[in-house]
């Protein structure tokens, strides 16, 4: 009998969705709990597994039945049956009993299979390694940097027959570059860029792909489009060394294995005997940009019975050391499209298409036909100048054009396969006649991330910041946490990932995203435990092999902030051993317990204005962060003795810290906020001295009028101020529109956050074209106040994955109303207040196996409501006092609805410390030229 209240929905293995090449021997399957009922919660559970989804279905032959299984755990339960054989999938599903013990019914079958070895491929890494072709004299076109970098691209192919039945085909693959795979004339999966960016001289992922229903009995075709990628392109900054950094050709590697009705196989594996020719993707580079000529297109390549004899044999590439490991993460996809909102033409035959966003990716063109000699220029920017044409120069050595060259009299619908841009802004030239605005789409290229969280208010401004912050994360989630995709950089620093890691946390699930790249930041860690300024490290630009205060801290910071979404406690036990090393480094070289020493690159609160707070400061409040964050992995991986260590170790720290920085009265000697959010965040100050601390920090911020900080601070900024009574103020602060502030980019045009305060200002115009990115997400760190404190909807800390949630919202008369949502590994959850004429209400709902406390203004448990009624007789509520000036309720899962009478007591006039904000501002004439 199945009538149970609950049942289990988004299954998942290794955090994904149906992965078929899972390294581990005994995954982690989880799942979220659905239903109805107040109170809900999941008593039991019961993993069914089997070798054939019938069997599943039937419940027969089950290679594992979990039976029953008391426990309400849905976050990470270990397969406990035998190991399914390399290459083997196994179907399973979940059955869940509910609070009062009745049984749910079964949940849709999930698959995932186990990896292939790379033993077992039976492949080696091939490639076109020729990049000789005719020497032609000079057309008269402009400078093609891309063609003269010679980053070619490639065609590979081989035939094959199958001559039995298929049951199941599973296609592996990846390169030492990008790839696309083509099977009988179609794409094979929708993943772009695969498979990504990693040190490729430690580790190179390759991904499984069901190609059951591409694989036919008779003739069939096997291709591979294949690009430089990080590889062999452009990568970094660097003006010594922009390109080939781990090899000059690119290469790929692939298995395809074919199980048949009968019980055997067919296999092919890349070898010598495929062939290779350049086609008509001359040239492309992720930074550069890509050069298309559809007159070098060959139709049919990808099939059978194309004659490939005037192909060139293919080139083996030497093996690699590397580990050939799954992707334990989502692929790079197209996520969204955009569609041009206006189009206009600044000079002469180049026409402007307006996306109305920042984006990252590409675009898609379609180019009527033309007469012979027709070439299509397509260029990238953020921004324009004032005349309408666009702003450039921050892209530094990214040139961000793509070409085409259509066939002459034909029409081409042209979309480039290995680049991507950050963009608002698309210039097309060349064209054989005036665009229309449909002509043009953007496409949004992001690792695909399913988005979790929402907030909406009242207030335009607040709204518009979080969206900001939203579409930034969005452009620097591909592959792995980037600073900016537009300009010749895009690389994981490691300050800008732990600043924004809880905001992105909550934004996006990136509980598979983010311990893929923490492998990059463990494989880039020195031998003597040093953490990088960036992960991975391009192997020639080893100045950030080291980090600095704030970054080279990331490699602690950010795995205790992915258990605190996702509650995955494995990921902090592969961690540990770095992150001793990591402690062990900066005790050795800063034994007075001052991080003085070994610093590096010491970058400061980066592009803080109107402040420099002390470096060794900084340096010094971050290692007293680190102590206090071991204290509490240790303590998660139950190793008191650690504990006890780093515990003892924040302790000299602090007296340290307050010794060398701090007055009697609980200032800093060198006062700027980020040094008090700092000071405050460590926990490095005695109770005595906090009061003061925060009393210097209101006032600083009163006294500039708003905010000074930099990367480092800005994200604990309006936090730390809520959190130690400074509602208004922080409030204040979000709500600002003069320079420098989160209102003012937005003011001027922002759909993304900015990476500087002043990147562009109508005194000074852009500033310096050395690093002005206009989507950079580490200011979007305020965000997670949106969320947690404008909409109220917060968790307890003590309880990782969101288990127990704390809504407390920030009410303020500004707003009339705020709401948000949180899609985490435990489900949808959402908080939200309105005011509404003499009452305020507060909703909350609380998905199965959650609970809440619930922080509601007022000072009279007696006036509060639920529903209908008194909340202290309803449902699933517990009333149970007053903290402060709010009511504390405690409910279980289920959706809330609270009133209190509303409007409370008005502040006097002049007691809160205020900056005073203007009026809500229109853009600015002219803002659209700074997005």
């Amino acid at each position: 009998m199945s009538d149970g209240a609950l049942h289990a929905e988004r299954l998942r293995c290794e955090r994904l969705d149906g992965p078929l090449a899972v390294a581990v021997r005994a995954p982690s399957l989880s799942w979220i709990v659905r239903g109805e009922g107040r109170g809900q919660r999941q008593s039991g559970y019961r993993i069914t597994v089997a070798a054939d989804p019938a069997d599943l279905a039937a419940e027969r032959d089950l290679v594992w039945d979990s039976g029953r299984v008391a426990s309400d755990e849905a976050l990470a339960v270990a397969y406990g049956g035998p190991p399914p054989a390399a290459g083997d999938r196994r179907w399973w599903r979940v059955q869940l009993w509910d609070r009062d013990g009745r049984p749910g019914p079964p949940s849709a079958a999930a698959v995932w299979g186990a990896a292939l070895p790379a033993c077992a491929w039976h492949a080696c890494w091939i490639g076109h390694g020729h990049p000789w072709r005719p020497a032609l004299p000079p057309a008269g076109d402009e400078l093609d940097p891309l063609t003269n970098a010679e980053l070619t691209a490639a065609l590979l192919r081989t035939g094959f027959a199958v001559e039995r039945p298929v049951a199941r085909a599973t296609l592996y693959a990846t390169a030492r570059g990008v790839l696309r795979l083509r099977l009988n004339g179609e794409p094979v999966g929708d993943e772009q860029l695969a498979p990504g960016w990693s040190d490729y001289r430690q580790r190179i992922h390759y991904r499984a792909h069901d190609v059951t229903a591409l694989v036919r009995e008779g003739e069939n075709a096997l291709g591979v489009v294949l690009g430089e990628g990080w590889y062999a392109g452009f990568v970094g900054f660097s003006t010594k060394q922009r390109g080939a950094h781990y090899g000059n050709r690119p290469s790929a590697l692939v298995h395809l294995r074919i199980e048949h009705l009968d019980g055997s196989r067919t296999t092919v594996s890349s070898d010598g005997r495929w062939r290779a020719t350049d086609g008509p993707l001359v040239a492309s580079d992720l930074q550069l940009g890509e050069r298309y000529d559809a007159r070098l297109e060959q139709p049919g390549w990808d099939r059978p019975g194309f004659d490939d004899r005037d192909w060139a044999p293919v080139v083996r590439h030497e093996p690699t050391a590397a580990r050939l490991l799954p992707d334990p993460a989502e692929p790079i996809r197209v996520v969204a499209e955009l569609r041009p909102v206006a189009l206009h033409e600044p000079r002469p035959g180049e026409w402007v298409f307006d996306l109305g966003q920042n984006m990252v990716g590409r675009t898609r063109l379609r180019i009527p036909a033309g007469p012979p000699g027709t070439v299509v220029r397509m260029r990238f920017a953020e921004a324009l100048h004032p005349d309408g044409t666009l702003y450039t120069d921050n892209l530094r050595g990214a040139q961000a054009c793509d070409v085409a060259v259509p066939r002459p009299g034909e029409p081409l619908d042209f979309e480039p396969t290995f680049t991507f841009h950050g963009f608002r802004y698309v210039a097309v030239s060349g064209l054989p006649r005036p665009p229309a605005l449909d002509d043009l789409v953007g496409r949004v290229l992001q690792s695909d991330v399913r988005p979790a969280a929402s907030f909406a208010c009242s207030h335009e401004l607040l709204e518009r910041i979080d969206h900001n912050a939203s579409w930034s994360l969005r452009g620097n989630l591909v592959a792995l946490p980037t600073d900016c995709n537009q300009r010749d950089e895009r690389l994981g620093w490691l300050a800008d990932a732990q600043v924004i890691a809880t905001t992105a946390c909550r934004a996006f699930d990136l509980s598979a995203f983010l311990p893929r790249w923490l492998e990059d930041v463990r494989d880039a860690q020195t031998a003597d435990g040093v953490f990088p300024d960036v992960a991975p490290v391009p192997p020639r630009q080893q100045s950030l092999s080291h980090g600095a205060p704030g970054w080279g801290d990331g490699g602690v910071l950010v795995p205790w902030a992915v258990w605190s979404a996702y509650g995955d406690r494995r990921l902090l036990e592969r961690s540990w051993e770095s992150l001793e090393r990591w402690m062990a480094h900066l005790d050795r070289v800063n034994p007075g317990r001052l991080r003085t020493a070994a610093r590096y690159n010491d970058y400061g609160d980066w592009l803080a204005v109107g402040a420099d707070t002390p470096r060794d400061l900084l340096a010094t409040a971050y290692w007293a962060i680190d102590a206090a964050t071991m204290v509490r992995i240790a303590e998660v991986l139950e190793r008191p003795d650690a504990a006890a260590r780093y515990r003892r170790l924040h302790r000299e720290i602090a007296d340290a810290f307050v010794a060398a920085f701090v007055a009697e009265d609980g200032r800093l000697h060198a006062p700027t906020q980020t040094g008090y959010l700092l000071a405050l965040a460590a926990e490095v100050l005695p109770e005595r001295l906090r009061p003061g601390a925060v009393a210097a920090l209101v006032a600083d911020v009163v006294a500039h009028g708003g905010l000074t900080t930099g990367f480092l601070g800005s994200g604990l900024l309006c936090p730390l101020l809520s959190a130690h009574g400074h509602d208004g103020l922080a409030y204040d602060l979000a709500l600002r529109e003069e320079y420098p502030s989160w209102g003012h980019s937005i003011r001027h045009g922002a759909t993304t956050m900015w990476e500087r305060w002043d990147g562009w200002t109508p005194e000074g115009g852009f500033q310096s074209p050395n690093m002005n990115s206009f989507n950079h997400y580490a200011f979007g760190a305020i965000a997670s106040w949106l969320h947690r404190r404008v909409a109220g909807l917060d968790a307890d800390p003590a309880t990782p994955g969101e288990g127990r949630l704390l809504i407390r919202p920030a009410i303020d008369e500004r707003l009339d109303w705020a709401h948000a949502t949180s899609d985490g590994v435990r489900g949808p959850a959402a908080a939200g207040w309105a005011r509404d004429g003499e009452r305020l209400a507060v909703t909350v709902e609380v998905p199965p196996n959650c609970r809440a406390t619930v922080l509601i203004p007022g000072d009279d448990p007696a006036a509060l409501r639920e529903g209908d009624g008194p909340a202290a007789t309803a449902e699933g509520v517990a009333v149970t006092g007053l903290d402060g000036d709010r009511i504390v309720v405690e409910v279980g899962a289920g959706a809330y609805r609270f009133t209190v009478p509303w409007p409370a007591a008005p502040p006097a006039a002049g007691s809160r410390p205020t900056i005073g904000v203007a009026a809500p501002a229109t853009p600015e004439e002219g803002h659209r030229g700074h997005d």
